[in-house]
């Protein structure tokens, strides 16, 4: 099944398009897929709270550019957007080894 057109966001990745976005469902993760809706999907645990969970920490924005250097290093460890496989479920640890993740907003707003 596709990820739907509402609520998601489109991105390009070396002349793919693509839609992701954030699924809240338990463990909290980023979700990709190829814009046709056919094809394998990516799923990213993530290694902090849904923001929008009640009483949880705050979590930290995913950006475009983030997003897209997590589908390349999905697509150089087997990810095939245009065939038809189960989901390809990797934790972000896992998929970007000694990356910092995205930064938080607090960070973001003490560069301004």
């Amino acid at each position: 099944m596709g990820l739907p057109k509402h609520g998601t966001r489109r991105i390009v990745v070396d002349g793919h398009r693509f839609r992701w976005c954030e699924a809240s469902t338990e463990p909290f993760s980023l979700l990709v897929q190829s814009e046709s809706g056919e094809g394998q999907r990516l799923a990213v645990t993530l290694p902090w709270e849904d923001p929008n969970a009640y009483n949880k920490c705050p979590s930290r924005p995913l950006f475009p550019g983030w997003v897209a250097e997590c589908v390349r290093a999905a697509l150089a460890r087997g990810f095939t957007p245009s065939v038809k496989k189960a989901d390809l479920v990797i934790s972000l640890d896992e998929l970007l080894p000694g990356r910092p993740w995205p930064p938080t907003s607090r960070a973001l707003r003490a560069k301004r």
